[in-house]
């Protein structure tokens, strides 16, 4: 039997309480309740359905939040690209107002500060701006220094980057600095890093001293930090405290400290004089103690050269690679002294190398520490010397530098008196000429006067040959009689055609 449902009745859900309460009463036609339960189970299934979907809400809320903790964010690659797009608009509309700013400050009477992309203080290189700070810290100190301005230690990704760096830091610090940059293998030994956490690509490591070499010299933990050479060109490995040596901290050293502090030394890129280190009370004191090697060594670097160390080797502490190189280059310069040539042939046998690779390797890098300046000659097997740093000089070439100089004075008198001796003679031309200018200017103004005065009385008398010249310019010339231009001229007159003064030429005849 088919039923039909009318539902006679709605009642609104009301904030009231009722007796039925407040929910959906449906009411069959013939007075029967038969759907109210229905409804009431559908009602109680929906609710649980709801609460289960709110608490599976809750549950993928929180996996998708510890998700997002876990991993980066995948989306934010994406906006890296709008983000430098928008961050190179902004520096180039930067620089557009600078620009604007300094050409408005050239029309005020007042100095403006000067408009930079970079704080004051820093220096812009490339599309950074850097700190060279003066310092001298260790590399920790450093490094947390950085983070202090809120900035790091410089990191040195591509060849462009070093370049830059490297020619800002040489012109900031002269011929021969060291910069700490943000390279490191303090957490791993060997395992080289930058202050974020990157991992070295590419490097540029000083080959010919064999860099990284972690050498001995840096104490217990070795050389973990790494230094911009300014002098090279190129990174160096050192350790965390290193600085250069001051005499303070020598004289504050003594036994193995010292003779560790100066083998040191000798390894300091740029360092070329000794004669100073040589003469400070405790290391003079090194010279007939237990160290005494290590004070002959140092004057060596001072005075010798490397056949010299080749002669006494036996006696001597063993050479690190540096101070190899070093005495090799110093070597150089004592040969460049004499010679502005230098064979090939004579490097090689004084300096004891293999081939020509290594030597003009040696050559190159002398030449980039501005040890000498010139150029190589392979076509000849020679090097060019045009000049070389100097040296300390021995006691026994001072007395070769005193008459050598000597003769130069002597020189320089002879040019002295040959260039007064010039002077005078030109002083004297001089004075002659003026006379004869004197005289011309007299006798041309005498004769100014004589024409002047002729011309004002043409009745006076026969005009003279001057006076003559100057009608003949000025008027026509009258017919003539043919008797009368036969007859014998009188002597000391002439006929003039010519335009112009006829006493001029007697004159300058006089005047000669």
């Amino acid at each position: 039997m088919e039923e039909r449902e009318n539902y006679s009745s709605l009642q609104e859900f009301t904030e009231e309480p009722t007796p039925g309460g407040n929910r959906l009463i449906l009411e069959h036609d013939d007075g029967s309740q038969g759907l109210k339960r229905g409804v009431e189970c559908l009602r109680s299934q929906t609710s649980l359905l709801i609460l289960i979907g709110f608490l599976a809400s809750i549950c993928a809320n929180i996996v998708l939040t510890v998700l997002l903790i876990s991993r980066p964010v995948q989306g934010a690659p994406l906006d890296s690209p709008s983000l430098g797009f928008k961050l190179n608009s902004m520096q180039r509309r930067y620089i557009q107002l600078c620009e604007n700013y300094t050409a408005l400050g050239q029309s005020c009477s007042k100095t403006v500060k000067q408009c930079s992309e970079c704080p004051d203080g820093w220096r812009q290189v490339g599309d950074q701006c850097y700190h060279f700070s003066s310092n001298k810290l260790d590399w920790l100190k450093s490094r947390d220094s950085c983070a202090e301005m809120g900035s790091h230690l410089a990191i040195l990704h591509t060849m462009e980057q070093h370049d830059e760096l490297e020619k800002e830091a040489r012109r900031v610090g002269g011929f021969d600095y060291h910069f700490w940059i943000g390279l490191s293998d303090i957490e791993k030994e060997g395992d080289w890093r930058w202050v974020d956490n990157t991992t070295l690509q590419h490097n540029y490591w000083d080959q010919l001293s064999s860099e990284p070499n972690n050498h001995q010299s840096g104490g217990a933990h070795g050389e973990d930090c790494a230094t911009l050479d300014s002098h090279a060109k190129t990174w160096l490995s050192a350790r965390n405290q290193h600085n250069k040596m001051e005499v303070e901290q020598l004289l504050s050293l003594s036994g193995p400290a010292l003779a560790q502090a100066v083998s040191s030394l000798l390894e300091t890129p740029g360092l070329y004089v000794f004669s100073d280190i040589l003469e400070l009370p405790n290391v003079r004191e090194m010279e007939n103690g237990p160290h005494a090697p290590m004070y002959q060594l140092l004057n060596l670097f001072a005075y010798g050269t490397y056949c010299d160390y080749k002669e006494r080797a036996a006696s001597l502490p063993e050479l690190t690679p540096a101070q190899r190189n070093k005495l090799r280059h110093l070597s150089i310069i004592s040969l460049a002294s004499n010679l502005k040539c230098l064979p090939y042939s004579l490097l090689l046998q004084q300096l004891e190398l293999k081939n020509v690779r290594e030597l003009e390797d040696l050559l190159i890098d002398a030449v980039y520490c501005d040890i000498i300046q010139g150029k190589l000659d392979q076509r000849n097997q020679q090097v060019e010397v045009d000049c070389s740093v100097g040296r300390d000089l021995g006691p026994n070439e001072l007395p070769n530098i005193v008459n050598t100089l000597q003769e130069w004075c002597t020189g320089c008198e002879a040019v002295l008196c040959g260039i007064e001796e010039q002077v005078s003679r030109a002083n004297q031309y001089r004075e002659s000429q003026l006379k004869v200018k004197v005289q011309v200017e007299t006798e041309v103004s005498n004769l100014q006067k004589t024409l002047k005065a002729s011309a004002a009385s043409p009745s006076s008398g026969p005009a003279p040959a001057g006076a003559a010249s100057n009608q003949d310019a000025d008027q026509p010339a009258e017919p003539r009689d043919p008797a009368s231009s036969q007859e014998p001229r009188q002597p000391g007159k002439k006929s003039s055609k010519v335009k112009g003064l006829r006493g001029s030429g007697k004159i300058w005849s006089k005047s000669n």
